[in-house]
């Protein structure tokens, strides 16, 4: 963790995730688990990649993804992605 404000990046927390990158996730159990937690100011965790995941995880999260954003927009919330804060 240490690497990222060295690179100019700030450390930002998650208050809901979809435990994406496990063998056995599906695009359910993503979508489940995402709105278990899911409330309005929520940061979403979806992994892009990780040397740790199961092989073709990606695939769960781009079968996932547009069911996280109906599940959002449903609730009233909106969907937007983090800015880039500034570290300094």
């Amino acid at each position: 963790m240490g690497d990222g404000p060295a690179a100019g990046l700030s450390r930002v927390l998650w208050s809901a995730w979809g435990r994406d990158w496990t063998a056995s996730s599906t695009h359910g159990r993503v979508l489940a688990d995402v709105t278990r937690t899911l409330r309005g100011s929520a940061t979403v965790l979806l992994h892009v990649t990780t040397c740790n995941s199961a092989a073709g995880f990606w695939r769960v999260i781009l079968a996932a993804l547009p069911l996280v954003v109906e599940a959002c927009r449903s609730r009233g919330l909106t969907v937007g992605r983090l800015s880039r804060p500034r570290v300094g």
